[in-house]
């Protein structure tokens, strides 16, 4: 497709020139690109067309980079370049490693302005720095592999240099898929709640967060399993597993004078919302626990509005039949939201807390709320503003119209049994305020 070095002779390239380097005491570098996204642009554009983005990018690397390294094709949508000879101090290494990313970079943008698709065109990339000596071509790509491995689980678009951590990590990343099968059986997962505030100070809900009660590690935040989770498949029996607790505690709250009204958000992975059976799957968790599905809202992201938004309305019509409502996460992120926000079925939109966090001392911020807040109240939605950690923060959100908040200020993620205890009614204002008042 491309006319490029496959990965068999990249690898001896790459030997020859770790050798070469050795000789001369030169460092060598290596960087693996992995297109994001890529499958979502296959079926958007069609294999023809993404077949010539493939050829674009690849073109466009040769002829930005000297004769003498090496530009491959190693897989459908990833590519290899091996530097041979990038300085002979590991600084100047550095800096030739981190040049060559910004052409990389510089590629992509050609690549997608050229296209005319209005399809952002990104990659992430891994790195290794070889040292004079160093002679195992094997080691070199593992390394790579890793730091691409990092990049793409810091949301791609991004770029990484190896370092030790980064194997540290991809141990423990291994420990942990054969971990989880094993934590679900033993019941180590459970629903956390962190609290939703009405701006008169109602508990108004939660959102269910996900944590790891391990034996050993204690309490162990999404962050660390999630990932691996979805990677690996495992998250469709987890986010199942997850639902059915959350909605135990729902049952049970329905018969609670003052946790009744609670409305409950459960995230769901990208996985979990196109399997064909997940609408079956929710109707027989609510059938099982007897909870109400009007105390019951799924929170999607920006991201899963991008894959197949056709097959992601017509899953969200036939939840809503059900009565489940729903709830668009980390609003204003992402890029495809505005173009469908009036077909899907949406109750609430989230202010993501990039935003909140700023809103006292950005201007950009800070419109960008009113803006959200203006959408969303046109469209008949609620807006929450998500990560509210200070009264500046919960006090700006109130000038731009917001009502309902969500953030350490109000409450931690806490347990289901301390969320049943949390107070129906918080009165708000700063301690000091709050004292003079009374």
């Amino acid at each position: 497709l491309t006319s490029l070095p496959n990965r068999r002779r990249m690898l001896q390239r790459l030997e020859k020139a770790l050798g070469g380097a050795a000789s001369r005491g030169c460092y060598s570098g290596v960087l693996l690109v992995d297109c994001d996204n890529f499958k979502c642009l296959n079926d958007s554009l069609g294999h023809e067309a993404a077949d010539a983005v493939i050829q674009a990018i690849g073109q466009r690397l040769q002829d930005c980079f000297n004769a003498e390294d090496t530009v491959a094709r190693i897989g459908g949508d990833e590519f290899a370049l091996v530097l041979p000879d990038i300085g002979t101090s590991v600084v100047r290494a550095n800096s030739r490693i981190h040049e060559a990313h910004a052409r990389i970079v510089d590629v992509m943008r050609k690549v997608g302005d050229a296209d005319g698709d209005g399809l952002r065109k990104t990659c992430s990339v891994g790195a290794d720095v070889i040292a004079p000596g160093a002679r195992d071509a094997g080691e070199t790509m593992k390394r790579a592999d890793l730091a691409l491995f990092g990049a793409k689980q810091a949301g791609g678009n991004q770029f990484r240099l190896f370092d030790e951590s980064m194997r540290v990590r991809a141990d423990a990343w291994a420990t942990s898929e054969i971990e989880i099968p094993r934590a679900i059986e033993a019941g180590e997962f459970v629903p956390h709640y962190q609290p939703k505030l009405a701006g008169d100070g109602c508990c108004i809900g939660a959102e269910a967060l996900i944590r790891w009660h391990h034996p050993e590690r204690g309490l162990v935040e999404p962050d660390a399993f999630v990932p691996m989770a979805e990677e690996s498949g495992v998250i469709k029996r987890l986010g199942k597993l997850f639902l059915h607790d959350v909605c135990v505690d729902i049952a049970r709250w329905a018969h609670m004078p003052a946790m009744r009204d609670r409305i409950i958000s459960v995230n769901v992975s990208p996985s979990q919302l196109h399997e064909p059976d997940f609408v079956d799957d929710v109707a027989r968790i609510l059938e099982q626990t007897g909870a109400p599905a009007s105390r019951l809202r799924i929170e999607v992201t920006e991201t899963m509005l991008m894959q197949d938004i056709d097959a992601v309305v017509a899953t969200m019509d036939a939840l809503k039949k059900l009565g489940i409502a729903f709830s668009l996460d980390d609003f204003g992120t992402g890029h495809s939201a505005l173009a469908y926000l009036k077909r899907l079925p949406l109750a609430e939109v989230k202010i993501d807390q990039g935003f909140v966090k700023d809103i006292d001392g950005d201007e950009s911020s800070r419109a960008i709320i009113q803006s959200i807040v203006a959408l969303a109240t046109s469209l008949d939605m609620e807006v929450v503003a998500e990560g509210v950690e200070t009264w500046a923060m919960h006090d700006g959100l109130v000038a731009e119209g917001c009502r309902y908040f969500q953030g350490y200020l109000f409450g931690p993620p806490m347990s289901a049994r301390e969320f049943a205890c949390f107070p129906q009614w918080t009165r708000m204002g700063p301690p000091a305020l709050l004292n003079q008042s009374a």
